[in-house]
């Protein structure tokens, strides 16, 4: 945002505030897709491509349909006096009577004459990555407002034909004749950074069959963010006509009506005005991506960011991340959103994933305890069965919710041998009871060598961690916990200490007892002369 004024003459104008927008650039093509056994999915991504930004297509290449464009073509019928077939095709200008339609750019346009047989006909583009603020920008011959059932539609797809979207029809306005003199613009945004394909799709009444009552034609289609286009090369093409090709002269007239009821555009008519597309160049301010953020969203609540489940705390630079939420996700069908991260915190629109369904999967209860040799619990114990874990709690004690199955077991802790227990069945609506007796590492059987703050395990942990250190000397020792803006949260220990190897447990909660938000934390000890300060996460 800018602040300023402009001088003219002797007169000084406050401009206010001037606000630039900047060109965020989406990544593109996400998928996500579930791993064997439902325990996990994985996503994938691209990088966001700022050069490939849009479309610009006059058809002013000899052959028909363009490189990459495809149609389909329902009325196979021959093209009439005038070298026009009833379905899309290309040719130049042409003149009925009193009427001559000038393609808006160049010497060609695309279109179609209405028939008496049936009409069905698609121009669809290549698919490309929708661009970040785009639009669909066309010049059209057209009626607009038939009452006949006819439909001259513009659509969008996602996913690759599957399913398509209604964005313009030609029959839903009113105006009559439009002779090229009014642009179409279509708004594109809400597809940014998905992969599309957009289509003229002509259609006549679904009752009869009995074919389109007007003629439709269109040319100079630009698909931009009006920062740059690009244009697809227009060699190599194959035409796609039941009709075959047909070599059309550059201005044919006929007396075929443009319209089944004969209606034709006055004498008189002004098709000389010149509609051109801004050519200024525009700056695009200079961002480097540094890496994306993934977040994992219902179905339908796509333009509700606020219930989105942020799984990237910190930013990640590699373009896929594997969810293991999944496994204990509710049911429902859900989808993932990315974004790219750029210099300054400037953040892209999120790019969304195709939908998972996850369903709903008989589930039953591991539960027990963690205990060491002299009969204590272990607190702050892993218990890990596959894709899950738990923790134990001041008591040792712990339970898991597991989906029904033969499980391996282990029992970790800080200071501890493992322990795993094979071939554990959960069976759907019960518990199984499965205790632990640890026996103490070989690292407390050690002599200890120097004070020292270990780190702590789990880490990322829920809801409990345990922290070791070790102290040399009988010091005074201290380790408080801080939040990730240096603001004091707890005094875990404050005390004397002999020599030994020693454990601390955080059970997430403040110095009130209140349970503290998930993010990263520090940990800070000092043991006389000696200080040393860790990181730690909790994720809830």
């Amino acid at each position: 945002m800018l602040n300023g004024s402009i001088t003219v003459g002797t007169t000084q104008y406050n401009m206010g505030t001037v606000t630039l927008s900047e060109i965020a650039y989406t990544p593109r093509n996400v998928q996500a897709t579930e791993g064997t056994g439902g325990t996990q999915v994985t996503v994938n991504w691209l990088a966001p491509d700022p050069n490939a930004v849009g479309i610009t297509q006059s058809f002013e290449d000899p052959t028909f349909p363009p490189a990459d464009w495809t149609q389909v073509v329902t009325n196979g019928g021959p093209a009439n006096t005038m070298g026009v077939l009833p379905t899309w095709c290309r040719f130049g200008t042409v003149t009925s009577g009193t009427t001559t339609v000038t393609p808006s750019d160049g010497s060609w346009q695309c279109g179609f004459w209405w028939d008496y047989n049936h009409q069905d006909e698609w121009l669809i583009t290549p698919q490309f990555n929708c661009p970040q603020g785009a639009y669909l920008s066309f010049e059209t011959y057209a009626y607009r407002g038939s009452l006949n059932n006819d439909h001259y539609y513009v659509k969008v797809t996602n996913n690759s034909g599957v399913n398509w979207t209604v964005l313009w029809d030609a029959s839903a306005l009113t105006g009559g004749w439009n002779n090229y003199q009014t642009p179409v613009q279509i708004d594109l945004s809400a597809y940014a950074g998905q992969q599309i394909k957009l289509a003229w799709h002509a259609d006549d009444p679904n009752a009869t069959s009995d074919g389109m009552w007007y003629n439709w034609f269109i040319d100079n289609v630009v698909i931009s963010n009006t920062v740059r286009d690009i244009r697809f090369s227009e060699t190599d093409m194959t035409v796609k006509s039941a009709g075959g090709k047909v070599e059309l002269l550059s201005h044919i007239s006929g007396n075929l009506p443009f319209s089944r009821t004969g209606e034709s555009l006055p004498a008189a008519w002004d098709n000389s005005q010149t509609f051109g597309r801004d050519t200024q160049t525009r700056h695009v301010p200079s961002r480097a991506l540094i890496g994306y953020k993934v977040w994992r969203l219902l179905q339908g609540q796509e333009q509700n960011e606020a219930t989105w489940t942020l799984l990237t705390p910190e930013l990640i630079t590699s373009i896929n991340l594997t969810d293991t939420g999944w496994a204990t996700l509710n049911e429902g069908t859900y989808k993932w959103a990315v974004k790219a991260i750029y210099t300054n915190n400037v953040l892209s629109l999120g790019a969304f994933s195709n939908a998972l369904v996850k369903q709903p999967v008989p589930t039953g209860t591991l539960a027990g305890s963690v205990r060491n040799a002299s009969n204590l619990p272990v607190i702050g114990a892993t218990i890990t069965a596959g894709a899950f874990t738990a923790t134990t709690n001041t008591s040792g004690m712990y339970s898991l919710l597991l989906p029904a199955g033969t499980y391996s077991v282990t029992c970790s802790a800080v200071g501890y041998n493992s322990q795993t227990i094979n071939n554990v069945v959960i069976t759907a609506g019960q518990t199984v009871l499965r205790n632990f007796i640890l026996s103490v590492g070989i690292e407390d059987e050690q002599e200890v060598v120097s004070t020292i703050l270990k780190g702590n395990y789990p880490n990322p942990f829920n809801p409990l961690t345990t922290i070791a250190y070790d102290v040399k000397n009988p010091a005074p020792v201290r380790i408080d916990i801080f939040n990730a803006r240096g603001q004091h949260i707890r005094t875990l220990v404050n005390e004397l200490k002999t020599k030994g190897h020693f454990r601390a447990v955080w059970d997430g909660n403040d110095a009130d007892g209140k349970p503290v938000a998930s993010g990263v934390y520090q940990y800070r000890m000092q043991a006389g002369d000696y200080k040393a300060v860790r990181r730690m996460m909790l994720l809830k």
